[in-house]
Formats: C-alpha cells, sequence, structure tokens
C-alpha cells in the first residue's frame, strides 16, 4: 500500500487516509467532500486506518500522554458520518469520556462525552452508573440528573442497594427530607438500612394511620398513580362504554343475597370498617357505593355488581381484629376499580371477556376496524346490545379516542393493561395505608386473580414505586409528607367533615338521585341517561386531556404543577400560588387555582352541569354560595382575573363551610 509522510509530525500513513492519526493534520483535499458509499469505499484502507489510529492510542497510552490522546479522539469523532457506525462511535465517545473522567479530571467534560455514548446506547448500565458518579461529583445542580440515573438503574435492577443509599445521600444533601425518610422507609423494609437510615426512619415514622388532607384529582391519578403499562387509550375507551356495558351485566340485589335495608348508614356508622370505607372513598373521589356486612362468612371484601349502585360486602376476614392500615389498604383497591377506567376490569370476570368488549367499541367508533376473526361473533352480540344506547356526544367522543388510538400504532394487549391495573390497585391501596411493610403483606396473602403476577413480582413493584417521584409527588399532593405544617383551624373543622365522609363533593353526590349516582359509576340505568353519561365522557376525557395537555404545559413552565407547590394543597388560603400549566378541553376551558378546592365543589367537572353541582352543594350545606358558582365558571375565560381574587374568596369560603359545620352539631 502507497504511504507517504505527514509534513507536522513525520509520521508515515496511507496516502488515502484522510487525516494524519499520529497529529491530526488533514491529509487529502476532498476531506472535507461528500463521503462515497460503503461499496466504493476501499475496505483495506478503511481498516489500515483504524489499525494506525489503535497503534496510536496504544503508544500514546504507554507514554501517559492523556492530552494528545484526548486530541486524537476528538479528531477521530469528527471523521465519522454523522448517520451509521454506531459501535465505532460508542466506542470512541465512551473512551473519549473515560479519558476525561480518570486521567484529566475533567468531569463537565466526561459528563459531556458519556451523555453521548449513552443516547447511541440505552441499555449500557455500567455507563448509567459512570454518568450517576459524575453527576453526584459536580455538585447540587447536577443532583436530579443523578437521581434520573438512580431510577434508571434501579428499574433495570429492582434491588440494587447502592443506588437506593446514593438517592437517600442526595436527598438528605438537598433538604428534601421526605424523600430520603421514603428511601430510608424502604432501606429499612428490604432489611438493608444502617443505623443512621434505620434511626432518621423511626425518628419521623408517624404512628397510626395517616389520614390525607386533600382528594386525588384526575391529573394526580393520571400523572403520578396509574402504572406506565396501563395504555392510557384503552383506559378511556373502555370508560365511555362502561355506563351501557355496565347495565347489561348488573345484576338485583337480591342476585347476590343482599337487601337494601341491611345496607350501612355509612354517614353515621361508628364501626371502624365503614369508617375507614368512608375516607377512603372521599379521597379516592369515587361513587359512594352501598356497604353489607357478611359477619358470618370467612371472605374479605367483595364487590357486587348491583342495577342501582355499586355495592360491596365485606365478611369476618376484615371484620374482626385488623388494624386500620390493613383495612386501608384492602377498602382503596378495590374502591380503585370504581374509576370509571377500571370499572369494567372489576365488572368482568376475565380478559377474554374485557377484549370482546374492547374491541366491540372500536368497531362502534370505525365500523371498519378489522377485528381477529376469532372474535366477530361475540363482538356482533355486543354490538347488538348497545346499538341505540350511546347518544351522539359519546359516539363522538368515541370516535375521537379510536382516532388518536389508531394513530399511535399501539398495539392492542390487554392482558398487559389487566394486568396493569391491578398493579396500580396496588399502588392506591398503599399510598392510602401509607406503609410498605403492610402493603407488601397484603399483596402476598391476598387470594390470586386471574392474570395477576405472582407475589414477589407486586411486592417488587411496590418497592419500585415507593422510590418514584410520582409517589413523592402523591404524598406531597395529599399532606402525607413527614414535617408538613398543621391546618388552620376552619380548615380543620372541613376536613373532619372530609374524613367523616360529608365533604361538600360527597354532599353534592348525596344530593342526586340514585339512578343518576348509577349513570356516574357506569353501572345502571336511567331515564337521565343521556345527560349524566355525557357528563361522564366529558370527565373521562377531561382527566385523559388533561394528563396529555399538562405535559406540553410543563414543557412551556419548565416544571410540573406539583412542583409548582413547595407545601401540598391545603384547605387554607394560599398566599401568591404560582400558575398552573394551561390545560385545555376543546380550547375553552382550564384548570386554574381556583380549582384547587380539592375538589369539595366537584371541581374536575367542566361539563354543562358543573355550575348546578356547585350550587346543589351550597344548598346541602345551608350556606349562601354568594356568587362562588359564577366566580369559578369566569376561571376558564381569565387565568389572571382568577388569580387575583382566588385567595380571599378561599378563605372566605372556608369560614363559611366551618360557620356551617359548627351550627350543625
Amino acid at each position: 500500500m502507497p504511504l507517504t509522510t505527514c509534513p507536522d509530525c513525520g509520521k508515515e500513513i496511507s496516502d488515502q487516509a484522510p487525516i494524519c492519526i499520529q497529529c491530526g493534520r488533514p491529509m487529502r483535499s476532498d476531506v472535507n467532500a461528500p463521503s462515497t458509499s460503503a461499496s466504493e469505499r476501499d475496505l483495506d484502507d478503511a481498516a489500515e486506518l483504524l489499525r494506525e489510529f489503535e497503534a496510536t492510542v496504544q503508544a500514546l497510552t504507554q507514554k501517559k500522554d492523556w492530552e494528545n490522546l484526548e486530541r486524537n479522539y476528538r479528531e477521530m469523532i469528527k471523521r465519522l458520518p454523522q448517520k451509521g457506525q454506531n459501535e465505532l462511535k460508542i466506542m470512541l465517545w465512551h473512551n473519549l469520556g473515560e479519558i476525561y473522567r480518570t486521567h484529566l479530571q475533567n468531569y463537565e467534560n466526561a459528563i459531556a462525552a458519556f451523555e453521548v455514548a449513552a443516547s447511541l446506547d440505552a441499555d449500557n448500565m455500567q455507563r448509567h452508573e459512570i454518568l450517576a458518579e459524575l453527576y453526584a461529583l459536580t455538585g447540587p445542580e447536577n443532583a436530579q440528573k443523578a437521581v434520573q440515573e438512580h431510577q434508571i438503574l434501579i428499574r433495570n435492577s429492582p434491588f440494587r442497594i447502592e443506588s437506593y443509599k446514593a438517592l437517600r445521600q442526595i436527598y438528605m444533601d438537598t433538604q428534601q427530607y421526605d424523600k430520603a425518610w421514603c428511601l430510608c422507609a424502604t432501606l429499612f423494609f428490604l432489611e438493608k438500612a444502617d443505623a443512621e437510615e434505620q434511626q432518621f426512619y423511626e425518628q419521623y415514622r408517624q404512628s397510626g394511620f395517616i389520614r390525607a388532607k386533600v382528594r386525588m384529582t384526575d391529573e394526580l391519578w393520571h400523572r403520578c398513580v396509574f402504572h406506565p403499562e396501563e395504555d392510557r387509550y384503552i383506559g378511556a375507551i373502555l370508560a365511555i362504554i362502561a355506563p351501557v356495558v355496565g347495565s347489561m351485566t348488573a345484576r338485583p340485589h337480591k342476585h347476590f343475597r343482599l337487601k337494601r335495608k341491611e345496607r350501612r348508614d355509612l354517614a353515621t356508622d361508628q364501626l371502624l370498617f365503614s369508617k375507614v370505607f368512608n375516607y377512603v372513598t372521599s379521597v379516592l373521589n369515587v361513587v359512594q357505593a352501598e356497604l353489607y356486612l357478611w359477619p358470618h362468612q370467612q371472605t374479605g371484601l367483595m364487590m357486587a355488581h348491583t342495577v342501582e349502585v355499586p355495592s360491596f360486602v365485606v365478611g369476618a376476614d376484615l371484620l374482626q381484629g385488623r388494624p386500620e392500615k390493613e383495612l386501608g389498604f384492602a377498602i382503596a383497591k378495590q374502591l380503585s376499580y370504581l374509576r370509571p377506567e377500571h370499572f369494567l376490569r372489576r365488572v368482568l370476570s376475565a380478559p377474554s371477556q374485557l377484549r370482546t368488549v374492547f374491541f366491540a367499541a372500536l368497531r362502534i367508533a370505525n365500523p371498519q376496524f378489522p377485528v381477529p376473526s376469532a372474535d366477530v361473533a361475540e363482538v356482533d352480540k355486543i354490538l347488538t346490545f348497545v346499538a341505540g344506547k350511546m347518544h351522539a356526544d359519546m359516539l363522538k367522543q368515541l370516535a375521537l379516542l379510536v382516532r388518536k388510538f389508531a394513530e399511535s400504532e399501539a398495539e392492542i394487549n390487554l392482558n398487559t393493561w389487566w394486568t396493569a391495573t391491578e398493579l396500580t390497585a396496588n399502588r392506591v391501596g398503599f399510598v392510602l395505608c401509607n406503609d410498605l411493610e403492610v402493603a407488601a403483606k397484603m399483596v402476598s396473602t391476598e387470594p390470586a386473580e386471574i392474570g395477576s403476577l405472582p407475589p414477589k413480582e407486586k411486592v417488587k413493584e411496590l418497592v419500585l414505586y415507593s422510590v418514584s417521584e410520582e409517589y413523592f409527588q402523591v404524598r406531597n399532593h395529599l399532606g402525607l409528607s413527614i414535617g408538613q405544617s398543621p391546618l388552620t383551624e376552619e380548615a380543620e373543622l372541613a376536613e373532619q367533615s372530609f374524613s367523616s365522609g360529608t365533604s361538600i363533593g360527597a354532599v353534592a353526590t348525596e344530593s342526586l338521585q340514585p339512578e343518576e349516582r348509577v349513570v356516574t359509576a357506569g353501572t345502571g340505568r336511567s331515564k337521565r341517561a343521556p345527560v349524566l353519561t355525557a357528563a361522564i365522557v366529558v370527565l373521562v376525557l377531561l382527566g385523559f386531556l388533561v394528563h396529555e395537555a399538562s405535559k406540553c404545559g410543563e414543557e412551556r413552565s419548565g416544571t410540573s404543577r406539583s412542583e409548582d407547590r413547595s407545601t401540598p394543597v391545603r384547605l387554607s388560603a394560599r398566599a401568591n400560588p404560582a400558575p398552573s400549566p394551561l390545560c385545555t378541553f376543546e380550547n375553552k376551558s382550564k384548570f386554574c387555582p381556583a380549582l384547587e378546592l380539592a375538589g369539595y365543589l366537584d371541581d374536575a367537572m367542566v361539563g354543562s352541569n358543573a355550575k348546578e353541582q356547585r350550587q346543589m352543594a351550597c344548598q346541602k350545606l345551608g350556606v349562601d354560595c354568594g356568587g362562588i358558582g359564577e366566580w369559578t365558571w369566569a376561571c376558564k375565560d381569565d387565568y389572571l382575573q382568577c388569580e387575583a381574587v382566588v385567595d380571599p374568596l378561599r378563605h372566605e369560603m372556608f369560614k363559611r363551610i366551618a360557620a356551617s359545620m359548627a351550627a350543625s352539631r
């Protein structure tokens, strides 16, 4: 092969080499010309070039000439084409990062090099370990990036204790004490906590059953509670068809050997189980179900799909000797299935039935949607039943979702969705009981469901959630974080109402007729079904679109809604609330600080009857709303106007609530 001599360093190299691999000097006039295709290259010359580069690297490494070695790597990287040769690029960028990290101690440049390598090969865990270490070395400004890297490592290896301990230290160093406490709690559960971590955990461990201070919102459910493998489009589509399918599968109370006169009066019942049931219903913001006791049956908590309202039957297993935390988990897990997206998951007994209903929903919206031949007969049966029972608004919203689902090109994997919804339910139970050890015990001892994961896998998922940013945001929102300030006096009165099941939102629900509540739950029949099911469609779509729209809102604001608050949402006034992301629904309305009344006036409902719901709630309380309905309604038009008046109105609202509650005693 013909050789030439570099005029700068005197090294002999191939006369076809574009650069001198010793000093990086350009050797050909066409070095900046477009590269030829692989079929036109001289493969021998390319191989020779790489061999010369390797020889140069070896020589410079032996000399410990790190600066020239770094320069050679950079020049070699510059000569690579923008597309292709990823394996070579990964090797070069990784080695360059190692030179910066190990030999030059230039951590910023090392981070840049390793980030490029990681972007080309995201599955290399060694590189994520290196990045986590480098981020930690470069100070607090990179703390969040270090957290993200450790979260990647934990997802890949759920019991990687080094990452748990590193996260705990990062949170302590950055004064995020509740997050640090959660890491200590998880390490304690895994029996890997050292003396300092155990002391911190035990010192701030709250005794007894800690109650949340506000309700869960639709946005919180979607962003921080739903399991990531729970496809949002599948859930939203099933939620829209749930009222009709629910009416098809509901049975009268006597079918379940239930007598309406024996249902518990949850507003006044002093039974511990009833109190926890009522509290969990309020926190989860789901429809108020009926509760029946079977004290002589050795069963847990079961749902009876009754025609008027959802019913739950509890047996001796949960009525005798169970602490509140265990009751909280069991109840929260079951009540989570009253979410519109999850309702059919509980009503239908097997994934195959859910599959039939889902394909029927797709066919309703798009008659040309392809259905597997094995499912056509059962799908046609569903179509025959629901024909004419879905009004125009429901069909319009269903068509919109089906079109978006098709555009997403997502795989229809209902088995994965079925499993993920149970993992979501386990998360809800864990949040409400606020104790990882209790949650792990409950999922390990409960009867296995069709399609459920083994207990060890469920516990692993809970462990992962217990150290996630999503879990921390839920704790912050609900007021469960350690060291949070107490509520004001008027807010405490409102909270007592909330905890006892007589919150304003609950009162508004109770003021509905039974058949109205049925359609809200998606379970029964009503003459008002067209109007009320339209409201449910609005609620479901609002929650789904808020989840999607909040992503773009965060991109504009650079932070999330939960990060806008340094403290959790309180029931009392809050000075200078930070602007929320603009979450639109058909470009007509948006969330604003007024809606932080924690659901007490059915804040998620921005449908046609939202104003009437609020008025009913005020009338039930016996207080003068004084235009509050008009105020919340006006927020959709002028965010700044709402911002200016929300705090004094919120304060006045709770003064009225407190006075009303005191007068009623």
